[in-house]
């Protein structure tokens, strides 16, 4: 009756439901990284960057990290606004609108060749949020993100690829070279911000117990069909849970019930990153098939 698809989250896009978020909704930093190597560039030395948040706000100053095949840098952000982009999906069952709110694009250069294995926001201050009270904190050092384990990448590599439900229009492609007035941050050399001598220094969250998601009686008797929706799961270090809510709709509010009691249900491991359990989110889609 019912097929249930679970995803971690990467670093990547989360991203804001049409209406404006719910005090459900957990950030575990005023801002998250993005970040693609520059194509067409002689060497990966140039690489995309574009910071994203929950809800309006302007970033005073930030330090990013980056841990890379040629050691670690460090890049400074320059004050800059975090301005409301609208971005639209479509699933089986309905068509949604979620609010992002973006830096414009930049750019880092680091001094060689690298490749990046993990980046993040590594400090940051911001003003004009007035919807998590990051101005109250400060400076704010965020927490690295996680990553999956060797073998977590092994089985994710070997499941079939699930179709985005994002409009390709509105996609950011950080892999266009910089225009004349590009903002191009410098990487600058630093010692190590994290550790990874442990044996299993990344991990992403997982299920331990999954709740299966209760088909409605009343959708049963009067939907013919597919639905699809997903949760987004807040999570502790330790794998306990924040809070939860409907990241994408499925068009009916029985089935988005159905799906967050049951995210809310389940127990999940916590995820770890340089050998330190860290918050994490995870995705729980959810797909209602009226045939079985």
């Amino acid at each position: 009756m019912k097929r249930v698809l679970l995803f971690a989250l990467c670093c990547a896009a989360f991203f804001v439901l049409d209406c404006r978020p719910a005090m459900a909704i957990v950030e575990f930093c005023p801002a998250r990284l993005t970040y693609d190597h520059v194509a067409d560039t002689p060497s990966p030395t140039l690489f995309g960057i574009e910071l994203s948040a929950y809800g309006p706000r302007t970033i005073t100053s930030a330090k990013l990290a980056f841990d890379t095949s040629a050691g670690w840098f460090t890049a400074d952000v320059p004050p800059t606004a975090l301005l409301e982009k609208d971005r639209h999906y479509t699933t089986s069952s309905a068509a949604f609108t979620r609010h992002d709110w973006i830096t414009p694009i930049m750019y880092v250069r680091f001094p060689t060749a690298s490749t990046i294995a993990h980046a993040w926001v590594y400090s940051i201050t911001v003003t004009g949020d007035d919807m998590f009270n990051w101005p109250a904190e400060g400076t704010v050092i965020c927490p690295p993100p996680p990553g999956p384990s060797k073998q977590q990448a092994q089985d994710e590599s070997k499941r079939p690829k699930s179709r985005s439900w994002l409009d390709p229009k509105d996609e950011d492609h950080l892999d266009i070279p910089p225009g004349p007035n590009a903002t191009i941050l410098k990487g600058q050399t630093s010692s190590s911000l994290g550790d990874s001598s442990c044996a299993e220094p990344f991990r992403d969250a997982e299920v331990t117990r999954q709740a299966e998601p209760v088909y409605p009686d009343f959708m049963r008797a009067s939907y013919i069909g597919q639905a699809q929706n997903a949760v987004e799961v807040a999570l502790s270090p330790d794998g306990s849970i924040r809070d939860a809510w409907i990241w994408g709709p499925s068009g009916f509010s029985m089935f988005d019930d159905a799906s967050l009691r049951a995210a809310k249900s389940s127990r999940y491991t916590g995820a770890r990153a340089y050998c330190r359990p860290v918050p994490s989110s995870y995705l729980f889609k959810v797909t209602y098939d009226s045939n079985g």
